[in-house]
């Protein structure tokens, strides 16, 4: 793994570890509470799993059990105090491992995978996540390991998902099993209203000093022109492929270009935006922690233009990260000015959702996971092929997104998997399906000089 995927995936623990005792939802909680609610788009967290060989529900009922006894197992609790931030409870309720009797084809099974998203997840009471499996008609299996985006992120998917794989001990839990007593609420309101004034008297100061600040509230304060115009046509819906690169292959060409493994993922989703809306800069988020004992999550934003190699995207990443380093923590998240991320928390749900309706969005979001670990290489003596990683959304929305393209990357299996998600109708030439993303994905590989297989 190199250095760019490095930080990446080591600064951004799991946050399922790393909650402080009273498990209070963060900003960037709130944002996927928000969707799953109505007000902005429900994400759904999803690891799919192959194998060439049979897998039975016997291989994966400790996986299940160990997966119940975790911290993934969680619902969110909301306090009867105002302004008291909701809580994580671990008591949510578990769904049954699925199993899905019927075998799908080979190019089937990320349309079957699609549909395990779109189950539903109620993160108030449970279930919060499931594991389904279905056989393939070449022999092999497809498993699913879905969560709600509201209890973990990808990493901490992953990190719950290989832990549990490894046995480990499930008296590692530690979300309370009880929400908070009303006086640690009423405490907790108190100290969200003295942090978020603070915050908005120190931004509000640098106005004096700092004319980008000052730009950035003026036109926060600013009433629009005229009434933004409502979305037209149908709620806009995604379209998923899922390609595998030889990961030997792929760390020569690594090496050969002089880049990292993340800036060749990088320079393959700025080409796939390019292929979508037309030649131009592309502007790219990678999601990286805030390096601080919450894990709190950042954006490191950056530009790739038409002209540039993986050499000069590793150099431009290197910048944005030691930007975004030295920055507060949920850059591109938050409201605007420097105001404390915090000041969502207290807005409530429909005002935090229309202050910050499309938080982080870039044209291009890439996601490197590194090295996911042996463990997803084989389950119970079976032979793995394969693990894609991804985020889905899997109900269409009405709330316009500027992003093109998702990328997740991640390596299992000898192989490096590749996730692209577009929109299906992403504004520019045919409609998009996902036999076409994939053969665009294989295409824009090839250019650089990768074999990418689609799924």
């Amino acid at each position: 793994m190199d250095a760019t995927s490095e930080r990446t995936a080591d600064t951004r623990r799991p946050r399922l570890v790393d909650r402080a005792a009273a498990a209070r939802l963060s900003v960037l909680d709130d944002i996927f509470y928000r969707g799953n609610h109505g007000r902005g788009a429900e994400v759904v967290m999803q690891g799919v799993w192959r194998f060439a060989e049979p897998i039975a529900p016997d291989d994966l009922a400790d996986l299940h059990r160990l997966l119940a006894a975790s911290d993934l197992t969680r619902r969110v609790a909301t306090s009867p105090v105002p302004f008291a931030r909701r809580s994580f409870v671990a008591d949510a309720i578990v769904a049954p491992l699925r199993v899905d009797p019927e075998p799908v084809a080979p190019h089937d099974v990320v349309a079957w995978a699609d549909d395990r998203a779109a189950a539903g997840f109620d993160v108030d009471r449970g279930p919060v996540w499931e594991i389904a499996v279905r056989p393939v008609t070449d022999g092999g299996s497809a498993v699913t390991v879905s969560c709600s985006h509201v209890v973990t992120e990808g990493l901490g998917l992953i990190g719950v998902a290989r832990a549990a794989l490894a046995g480990s001990d499930p008296s590692a839990v530690r979300t309370p099993t009880t929400p908070p007593r009303l006086r640690d609420d009423v405490i907790d309101a108190l100290l969200l209203w003295v942090h978020v004034v603070v915050g908005v008297v120190r931004s509000l100061a640098r106005t004096v000093t700092d004319p980008q600040v000052r730009t950035e509230l003026l036109a926060a304060a600013r009433p629009p022109s005229r009434p933004a115009a409502a979305p037209s046509g149908p709620p806009v819906r995604e379209v998923h492929a899922v390609l595998d690169v030889d990961a030997a292959h792929w760390d020569q060409f690594v090496a050969d270009s002089g880049a990292t493994s993340t800036a060749v993922a990088t320079a393959l989703a700025a080409d796939l935006v390019r292929e979508v809306r037309g030649p131009g800069p592309v502007e790219v988020a990678i999601p990286m922690s805030g390096g601080d004992e919450t894990g709190e999550l950042m954006m490191a934003e950056t530009v790739i233009d038409d002209a540039d190699d993986a050499a000069v995207c590793a150099g431009k990443l290197r910048a944005a990260y030691a930007a975004a380093g030295g920055g507060a923590s949920g850059s591109g998240l938050g409201p605007p000015g420097g105001m404390p991320a915090e000041l969502l928390q207290l807005l409530g749900d429909r005002i935090a959702h229309a202050m910050v309706p499309d938080p982080g969005g870039r044209e291009a979001l890439v996601s490197p996971l590194g090295d996911l670990g042996g463990v997803f290489d084989e389950l119970g003596g079976h032979r793995a092929t394969g693990m894609a990683v991804r985020s889905v959304e899997p109900r269409p929305t009405d709330t316009p997104s500027r992003t093109i393209v998702r990328l997740w990357s991640g390596r299992s299996a000898g192989r490096i998997t590749l996730t692209l998600v577009t929109p299906a109708r992403p504004g520019r030439g045919a409609a998009m399906d996902r036999h076409r993303l994939g053969e665009l994905g294989a295409a824009v590989a090839a250019r650089r000089g990768l074999v990418a297989i689609p799924w």
